[in-house]
């Protein structure tokens, strides 16, 4: 059975390694011209996909499943009777 699954903000489940700061406009209300620490990978940085695949499959990991050897986008878990398949594309 193939489950498909929407990612949506996805990147925001990753921390950035990235030292990142910005300076709040006036839609930070209180907070404006005052400079923030980006914590979380956002959408647009270099390295936003690369922090959420690798907190992702940590997750995968967790759970019990293994990373194929032949295709790195292939996890597989074990479950007995039957083999479970999660594929992740990009």
């Amino acid at each position: 059975m193939w489950v498909m699954l929407a990612m949506l903000n996805a990147s925001l489940e990753a921390y950035t390694r990235e030292k990142l700061f910005l300076k709040a406009g006036p839609e930070f209300g209180p907070l404006e011209g005052h400079y923030l620490i980006v914590r979380k990978a956002l959408y647009g940085l270099h390295t936003s996909g690369a922090r959420w695949a690798e907190t992702f499959a940590d997750t995968l990991r967790s759970l019990g499943y293994v990373q194929c050897k032949a295709d790195p986008a292939i996890w597989m878990m074990d479950c007995g009777m039957h083999y479970e398949y999660v594929c992740v594309g990009g």
